[in-house]
């Protein structure tokens, strides 16, 4: 990537990502409270559907980031498809804390799954407060596990790029998504590597 000072720009996809996350537990709270044996066959395939097409669209994103030179009309497809990834590069968290350190951007990847199931809990709990029913523990798991599903190939490759290092001329390794920092050498590789192992 390139290196670019952080402006109110910058900040806007870190902002637009937290109400997402925030607008997301409404739609996800109907699906969880929804009785599953009175839905239409048509909505359980549509929800399916859905499912299958975010994980094949992170998948193709995934395939944009291997160091391949595609072909005419792949890589416009792939290019595309890239807009419509979970990248969690996006965030900017680098701009959200204003600290250009790798360490932190993981750390807020690895903590945006469980932010998003503590907002829904607490949703659940003033709902409940309030005297509405209709999501019992097993029906919020299932509304976890499906929000999880959607965002697993994007935290695993996450995860996974500390231990992705190519090697430099003078000898050393440093991680290929950061460049900056050298593998196995310096602390923010050992953090990175302790939180990918965590995570």
């Amino acid at each position: 990537g390139e290196c670019a000072e952080c402006g109110d720009a910058q900040l806007v996809p870190g902002i637009l990502s937290v109400l997402l996350i925030f607008l997301m537990i409404i739609p996800l709270y109907m699906y969880a409270s929804a009785d599953v044996s009175k839905q239409h066959l048509t909505t359980v395939s549509v929800g399916l559907t859905f499912g299958q097409l975010a994980c094949m669209v992170q998948i193709l994103g995934v395939f944009r980031d291997i160091d391949i030179e595609w072909e005419e009309p792949i890589i416009t497809i792939l290019n595309f498809m890239k807009l419509f990834a979970f990248d969690l590069d996006l965030i900017k968290a680098q701009c959200l804390f204003k600290t250009d350190n790798p360490v932190v951007g993981l750390f807020v990847t690895l903590c945006m799954l469980p932010a998003f199931v503590v907002a829904l809990a607490c949703m659940v709990l003033i709902l409940r407060a309030s005297g509405k029913k209709g999501l019992n523990l097993d029906r919020f798991l299932n509304s976890v596990g499906l929000v999880a599903l959607v965002v697993y190939i994007s935290i695993t490759i996450a995860l996974l790029e500390p231990f992705h290092c190519l090697a430099s001329p003078n000898g050393k390794s440093s991680v290929a998504s950061d460049p900056g920092v050298v593998c196995w050498e310096s602390s923010q590789h050992t953090w990175l590597v302790g939180l990918g192992i965590i995570g």
